[in-house]
């Protein structure tokens, strides 16, 4: 019993950054000014779905920027290209996906955290 019920809660949860109203109390991606680039000047994500090293899915995209939240991820993607971005656009996650170098996300991430 306990183990559905924490299974009924993980999905709850995922599910939760689906809709535009439960994703205002994250970091709005249209209010973002972090800068993702690293000091040689390129972005850790280059691939041709990102721009300017985020990934935007296309229900995210223009005004419909405000009801996306921005997330944190550290330059996966060059060991599972694509992985995070077909998760993003599979379950419809209200999420832009913001990739950082390694020192960056563990100042930004982990500073925040304790």
């Amino acid at each position: 019993a306990a183990g559905s019920s924490l299974a009924a809660a993980r999905m709850k949860t995922w599910k939760s950054l689906r809709a535009e109203e439960a994703v205002g109390s994250y970091t709005s991606a249209a209010a973002s000014t972090l800068e993702v680039l690293y000091p040689s000047g390129s972005y850790p994500c280059s691939h041709s779905w990102c721009s300017n090293g985020r990934f935007v899915p296309a229900y995210c995209a223009g005004a419909e920027l405000a009801t996306c939240a921005e997330v944190y991820a550290s330059n996966v993607s060059a060991l599972f290209p694509g992985y995070l971005e077909r998760l993003v656009v599979s379950l419809e996650l209200r999420l832009v996906l913001v990739y950082l170098d390694p020192p960056t996300f563990s100042s930004h991430v982990f500073d925040r955290l304790w």
